[in-house]
């Protein structure tokens, strides 16, 4: 969904195809204390830790605003 609204906005092929490629093969895994949860794949969301997280999060709904 995010690729579709940087190619409305006019985003550059190359910071497009960046962004895709950040987005697929993504996991992640979950502790409580001790315990491990199995590792599990994410395709969706950002991650908090990269830098342009809220900028990200801006353009995702800037169509609806």
């Amino acid at each position: 969904m995010l690729i579709l609204i940087f190619r409305h906005f006019g985003f550059l092929n190359y910071i497009i195809d960046f962004f895709s490629d950040y987005f697929i093969d993504r996991s992640t895994q979950y502790f409580w204390n001790s315990f491990a949860f199995s590792v599990c794949d994410v395709d969706v969301g950002i991650g908090q830790d990269f830098i342009l997280s809220s900028i990200l999060s801006a353009l995702y709904i800037a169509p609806f605003i």
